[in-house]
């Protein structure tokens, strides 16, 4: 059952910190729900008084819209706290898929990697990002404890001496004793 509730959160999100704060939306929306004055059912008015409490992120209230009528009725006043700890435990028993990039990744990137981590990796993975400007391009990526370098520096100095071939061949000899300097 947990299990499930994680599952319809997760389909909509791809890095351990987009599941806990989601997580902490649910929290503060049920609080909302079973602690002020309005009928305690889950619906689209719900939702949008919700909305308008903090004049809330769209993307949180698209995130409770899409949520389907079934989740929603998993839970109660008396046991939503105890039920969310519940998914947040069981999101520490998901595969991370830790990346290293040298700038901030937006939604959509993030949410384009993850789909490739899920589809390539594994269906359930999180990713855990993190941002490290040493690295000039590309990434680094650690799966079970091991670091893939994906990296500039990195690809030049595995193809070092092709590129040295490369540009001994492509660059004419050049000498001072040739010039007319």
């Amino acid at each position: 059952m947990i299990k499930d509730l994680l599952t319809e959160i997760t389909t909509q999100v791809y890095s351990r910190s987009d599941v806990a704060y989601r997580i902490g939306v649910l929290k503060e929306f049920f609080e909302f729900v079973f602690f002020t004055a309005h009928a305690t059912n889950v619906n689209q008015d719900v939702i949008k008084s919700f909305s308008q409490k903090d004049e809330r992120p769209h993307t949180d209230i698209v995130f409770l819209e899409s949520l389907s009528a079934s989740f929603f009725e998993e839970f109660s006043s008396e046991l939503f706290h105890q039920k969310l700890n519940s998914i947040s435990d069981e999101v520490d028993n998901l595969p991370t898929l830790s990346i290293v990039v040298p700038i901030v990744l937006g939604p959509k990137q993030i949410e384009s990697i993850g789909k490739w981590a899920r589809l390539e990796v594994s269906p359930d993975v999180l990713l855990d990002v993190d941002i490290d400007q040493s690295i000039s391009v590309g990434c680094q990526i650690v799966w079970h404890s091991k670091l893939h370098e994906f990296g500039f520096e990195y690809y030049l100095e595995m193809h070092r001496l092709e590129l040295e071939n490369k540009i001994r061949q492509t660059m004419p000899t050049f000498s001072l004793h040739q010039s007319k300097i």
